[in-house]
């Protein structure tokens, strides 16, 4: 394979990197995962020139080496692990090994050629942080609070002191996320426009712009299928079968469930558009998953436009365009 248009495969795991250098490479090669480690992959990699570095998402483990390689300006795409899997099963691979994968991973991107993953800023990943750890302080406190009520009274003043604190450190994040979206402007625009939508509240439009930061920057098609919103067919020769999502980022697809409860309530383009869902029968999960792709679809192209939410003009029943997401105007 021509260096020019080589496609390097990396499969990361806690303890090791392995590279594969293209699809066909019968030895790919075992890096240790730590700083030594990376730089002896990252001076491989400055040899070999690569057209594009894929790898698999493997919750978090991979960004300290996403990182440096973006960092020396090399393309680097992150994968989510079901497509991956999807595709070496479409090839005839069912066996897992990481000497594998790291060549599955390799001709995923030959195949493909994904669109690189966007670096992101400081204050990007410093906001995705703290809203993570937001989330994750409030599952806590709701555990604790469920305890509570069943806790023997030995342990009760515990918990009670446990949720105390609880609150207090959400309190905390919750003015330094408020902080950081105030001192950044095109993060505070982002977050403006979409709290402009009804249905989206502050925490909402935090999350998204925290979470999803390819808003207004990609396709509907395209935003869809990043956040595991697209429905996929599984269809063979006449039959028919029902569409599935998977994949993408769990963590804004929960955000966007709860903004798509209040949204089928207080948004009259996304209430009218649930209620013909539900009148032609269709079962709650799959009204509230569209809902939520078509929330995602508006937030995108209001992003994109940097125009915030107005009712678009009503159409008439025969328009076929009526199902469409509505283009806000400004």
């Amino acid at each position: 394979m021509n260096t020019s248009q080589l496609v390097i495969g990396v499969d990361v795991s806690k303890s090791f990197l392995d590279i594969a250098w293209g699809s066909k490479d019968p030895k790919p090669v075992r890096f240790n995962n730590d700083a030594q480690g990376m730089q002896r992959a990252l001076k491989r990699i400055r040899r070999k020139k690569p057209h594009l570095i894929v790898l698999e998402a493997t919750g978090g483990l991979e960004k300290p080496f996403m990182a440096l390689l973006q960092s020396e300006g090399w393309n680097v795409a992150r994968i989510q692990p079901t497509r991956i899997r999807q595709f070496a099963r479409s090839n005839g691979t069912f066996a897992k090994n990481d000497r594998i994968d790291a060549r599955i991973i390799a001709a995923y991107g030959e195949a493909f050629d994904p669109r690189p993953t966007p670096k992101p800023s400081p204050q990007q990943e410093r906001l995705a942080a703290l809203v993570r750890r937001r989330a994750e302080l409030i599952e806590m406190r709701v555990s604790e609070s469920n305890r509570l009520s069943t806790a023997h009274s030995s342990i009760r003043d515990s918990i009670s002191e446990h949720i105390e604190i609880l609150n207090k450190r959400i309190e905390e994040v919750e003015k330094e996320i408020d902080a950081l979206v105030a001192a950044e402007e095109e993060i505070s625009e982002e977050v403006a426009i979409m709290e402009s939508m009804p249905g989206v509240g502050r925490v909402t439009a935090v999350s998204l712009a925290a979470l999803v930061p390819e808003l207004g920057k990609l396709s509907g098609k395209q935003i869809s299928a990043l956040v595991g919103l697209a429905p996929y067919s599984r269809d063979s020769g006449r039959k028919r079968g029902r569409r599935h999502i998977y994949g993408g980022r769990a963590d804004a697809r929960r955000v966007l469930y709860m903004a798509a409860l209040s949204a089928i309530r207080f948004n009259p383009v996304l209430k009218e558009f649930y209620q013909r869902l539900k009148a032609k029968g269709k079962p709650f999960k799959v009204i509230i998953v569209a809902v939520m792709r078509k929330m995602l679809v508006i937030l995108n192209a209001m992003l994109a436009h940097k125009q915030v939410w107005q009712i678009p003009e009503r159409k008439s029943e025969a328009d076929p365009a009526r199902d469409s997401a509505p283009l806000p105007v400004a």
